[in-house]
Protein backbone atom coordinates (compact mmCIF):
# COMPACT_ATOMS: atom_id res chain seq x y z
CA UNK A 1 0.00 0.00 0.00
CA UNK A 2 0.49 3.50 -0.62
CA UNK A 3 -0.12 6.90 0.21
CA UNK A 4 -0.88 9.96 -1.99
CA UNK A 5 -1.90 13.51 -1.55
CA UNK A 6 -4.43 14.99 -3.83
CA UNK A 7 -5.62 19.03 -3.53
CA UNK A 8 -8.88 20.73 -5.04
CA UNK A 9 -9.00 21.61 -8.34
CA UNK A 10 -12.45 23.43 -8.65
CA UNK A 11 -15.33 24.24 -7.25
CA UNK A 12 -18.91 22.17 -7.01
CA UNK A 13 -22.11 22.95 -6.17
CA UNK A 14 -23.31 24.49 -4.00
CA UNK A 15 -20.48 26.85 -3.09
CA UNK A 16 -22.41 29.45 -0.52
CA UNK A 17 -19.37 30.12 1.92
CA UNK A 18 -17.64 33.64 1.53
CA UNK A 19 -13.78 33.70 0.00
CA UNK A 20 -11.01 36.13 0.77
CA UNK A 21 -9.81 37.37 -1.82
CA UNK A 22 -13.15 36.87 -3.19
CA UNK A 23 -12.40 34.37 -6.07
CA UNK A 24 -13.03 30.99 -6.87
CA UNK A 25 -13.35 28.87 -3.21
CA UNK A 26 -11.08 25.94 -3.96
CA UNK A 27 -7.99 28.75 -4.51
CA UNK A 28 -7.91 29.94 -1.44
CA UNK A 29 -7.50 26.51 0.28
CA UNK A 30 -5.04 24.59 -2.46
CA UNK A 31 -1.64 25.66 -1.60
CA UNK A 32 0.63 22.62 -0.13
CA UNK A 33 0.07 21.35 3.06
CA UNK A 34 3.39 22.39 4.27
CA UNK A 35 2.62 26.02 3.76
CA UNK A 36 -0.76 27.54 4.20
CA UNK A 37 -1.76 31.14 3.71
CA UNK A 38 -4.20 33.92 5.21
CA UNK A 39 -6.47 33.12 1.78
CA UNK A 40 -9.57 31.19 3.09
CA UNK A 41 -13.18 30.08 2.94
CA UNK A 42 -15.24 31.07 5.84
CA UNK A 43 -19.00 31.14 6.79
CA UNK A 44 -20.16 33.64 9.22
CA UNK A 45 -23.70 33.90 11.18
CA UNK A 46 -23.89 37.89 10.50
CA UNK A 47 -24.35 36.91 6.85
CA UNK A 48 -26.58 33.92 7.80
CA UNK A 49 -24.76 31.18 6.51
CA UNK A 50 -25.57 28.91 9.18
CA UNK A 51 -25.52 24.81 7.40
CA UNK A 52 -24.25 26.84 3.93
CA UNK A 53 -22.58 24.24 1.57
CA UNK A 54 -19.20 24.87 0.29
CA UNK A 55 -18.13 21.84 -1.84
CA UNK A 56 -14.92 20.91 -3.96
CA UNK A 57 -14.02 18.30 -6.65
CA UNK A 58 -10.38 16.78 -6.55
CA UNK A 59 -6.82 16.10 -8.81
CA UNK A 60 -7.10 12.31 -9.03
CA UNK A 61 -4.12 9.91 -9.05
CA UNK A 62 -3.38 7.15 -11.78
CA UNK A 63 -1.79 3.93 -11.80
CA UNK A 64 -4.83 2.36 -9.21
CA UNK A 65 -5.49 -1.09 -8.60
CA UNK A 66 -8.84 -1.67 -8.97
CA UNK A 67 -10.52 -1.55 -5.90
CA UNK A 68 -7.43 -0.98 -4.21
CA UNK A 69 -8.08 2.27 -2.12
CA UNK A 70 -9.04 1.46 1.31
CA UNK A 71 -8.85 4.34 3.21
CA UNK A 72 -8.71 8.61 2.53
CA UNK A 73 -8.10 10.63 5.14
CA UNK A 74 -9.70 14.73 4.99
CA UNK A 75 -7.28 16.89 5.89
CA UNK A 76 -8.63 20.86 6.84
CA UNK A 77 -6.42 23.57 8.28
CA UNK A 78 -8.98 25.97 9.77
CA UNK A 79 -10.45 27.47 13.03
CA UNK A 80 -13.34 28.94 14.72
CA UNK A 81 -11.90 32.22 15.66
CA UNK A 82 -15.41 33.15 17.61
CA UNK A 83 -17.97 31.34 19.08
CA UNK A 84 -17.54 27.20 20.01
CA UNK A 85 -18.91 25.71 17.16
CA UNK A 86 -17.05 23.73 14.26
CA UNK A 87 -18.03 23.29 10.57
CA UNK A 88 -17.98 19.98 9.20
CA UNK A 89 -16.94 17.79 6.46
CA UNK A 90 -18.49 14.84 4.27
CA UNK A 91 -17.17 12.96 0.95
CA UNK A 92 -18.70 11.75 -2.25
CA UNK A 93 -17.68 9.40 -4.56
CA UNK A 94 -20.05 9.34 -7.56
CA UNK A 95 -19.90 13.44 -8.46
CA UNK A 96 -21.80 14.60 -5.45
CA UNK A 97 -25.00 12.84 -6.09
CA UNK A 98 -24.59 11.26 -2.80
CA UNK A 99 -22.38 12.07 0.67
CA UNK A 100 -21.53 10.61 3.25
CA UNK A 101 -23.09 11.81 6.92
CA UNK A 102 -21.16 14.94 8.06
CA UNK A 103 -19.03 14.65 10.73
CA UNK A 104 -17.22 18.02 12.78
CA UNK A 105 -14.33 19.27 12.69
CA UNK A 106 -13.76 20.23 16.19
CA UNK A 107 -11.66 23.25 15.42
CA UNK A 108 -10.54 25.32 18.18
CA UNK A 109 -9.23 29.14 17.95
CA UNK A 110 -6.06 28.57 17.03
CA UNK A 111 -5.37 27.58 12.86
CA UNK A 112 -4.10 23.83 13.27
CA UNK A 113 -5.00 20.83 11.23
CA UNK A 114 -7.99 18.34 11.90
CA UNK A 115 -8.54 14.99 10.63
CA UNK A 116 -11.56 13.01 9.54
CA UNK A 117 -10.40 9.55 8.50
CA UNK A 118 -12.45 6.78 6.42
CA UNK A 119 -11.11 3.09 6.12
CA UNK A 120 -12.69 -0.12 5.41
CA UNK A 121 -13.00 1.34 1.24
CA UNK A 122 -12.63 -0.44 -1.38
CA UNK A 123 -12.87 2.08 -4.18
CA UNK A 124 -10.90 2.42 -7.79
CA UNK A 125 -9.47 5.44 -10.16
CA UNK A 126 -12.96 5.97 -11.43
CA UNK A 127 -14.59 6.89 -8.04
CA UNK A 128 -11.73 8.80 -7.33
CA UNK A 129 -12.38 10.52 -10.65
CA UNK A 130 -15.81 11.73 -8.91
CA UNK A 131 -14.29 12.60 -5.49
CA UNK A 132 -15.94 15.34 -4.04
CA UNK A 133 -15.58 17.20 -0.50
CA UNK A 134 -18.42 19.34 1.17
CA UNK A 135 -18.03 21.53 4.18
CA UNK A 136 -21.17 22.13 5.91
CA UNK A 137 -21.06 25.83 8.04
CA UNK A 138 -22.26 25.00 11.65
CA UNK A 139 -22.92 29.00 13.01
CA UNK A 140 -26.51 29.50 14.22
CA UNK A 141 -25.56 31.77 17.12
CA UNK A 142 -24.58 35.02 17.15
CA UNK A 143 -20.70 35.58 16.60
CA UNK A 144 -20.01 32.61 15.63
CA UNK A 145 -17.69 31.89 12.58
CA UNK A 146 -16.00 28.89 11.13
CA UNK A 147 -12.43 29.67 8.21
CA UNK A 148 -10.78 27.19 6.62
CA UNK A 149 -7.30 27.83 4.95
CA UNK A 150 -6.61 24.56 3.53
CA UNK A 151 -7.80 21.00 2.62
CA UNK A 152 -6.26 18.04 1.23
CA UNK A 153 -6.89 14.57 1.50
CA UNK A 154 -4.55 11.75 2.16
CA UNK A 155 -5.57 8.37 -0.09
CA UNK A 156 -4.22 4.88 0.53
CA UNK A 157 -4.19 2.59 -2.71
CA UNK A 158 -2.64 0.11 -4.30
CA UNK A 159 -0.55 0.85 -7.59
CA UNK A 160 -1.30 -1.13 -10.58
CA UNK A 161 0.99 -3.15 -12.26
CA UNK A 162 1.92 -1.75 -15.35
CA UNK A 163 3.69 -3.07 -18.34
CA UNK A 164 4.43 -6.52 -17.66
CA UNK A 165 2.04 -8.62 -16.56
CA UNK A 166 4.33 -10.28 -13.56
CA UNK A 167 7.77 -9.13 -13.06
CA UNK A 168 9.27 -12.10 -12.21
CA UNK A 169 13.05 -11.44 -12.79
CA UNK A 170 13.00 -9.44 -15.34
CA UNK A 171 10.61 -12.15 -17.35
CA UNK A 172 7.56 -10.82 -19.19
CA UNK A 173 4.04 -12.22 -18.22
CA UNK A 174 3.65 -14.01 -22.15
CA UNK A 175 6.88 -15.92 -20.91
CA UNK A 176 5.90 -16.64 -17.40
CA UNK A 177 5.72 -20.35 -18.26
CA UNK A 178 9.58 -20.41 -18.96
CA UNK A 179 12.58 -19.30 -16.60
CA UNK A 180 15.39 -18.05 -18.78
CA UNK A 181 14.13 -20.58 -21.46
CA UNK A 182 13.56 -23.18 -18.78
CA UNK A 183 9.73 -24.63 -18.90
CA UNK A 184 7.86 -23.96 -15.50
CA UNK A 185 7.91 -28.42 -15.78
CA UNK A 186 11.79 -28.53 -15.39
CA UNK A 187 11.68 -26.19 -13.16
CA UNK A 188 12.41 -28.42 -10.82
CA UNK A 189 15.29 -29.96 -12.45
CA UNK A 190 17.32 -26.72 -12.53
CA UNK A 191 20.52 -26.66 -10.01
CA UNK A 192 19.07 -24.27 -6.51
CA UNK A 193 15.42 -23.62 -7.96
CA UNK A 194 13.15 -25.44 -5.63
CA UNK A 195 9.72 -26.15 -7.39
Amino acid sequence: MVTGDIYPIGDATPNDWGALPDVAHYLNINEDKGSPNSDMIFADQIYADDNELDQFTFETIDNIQDNSITQVVVWTYGRRPVGVLSPEVAISWNGGVNFTVYTDLAFTDVNSWHDVTYAGLSYSKSDLDQFQVSYQADCPDKLTRNEIYSIYVEVTYTEAVSGWAHKFLGVAGASIGNISGVPIANVGKVKGVAK
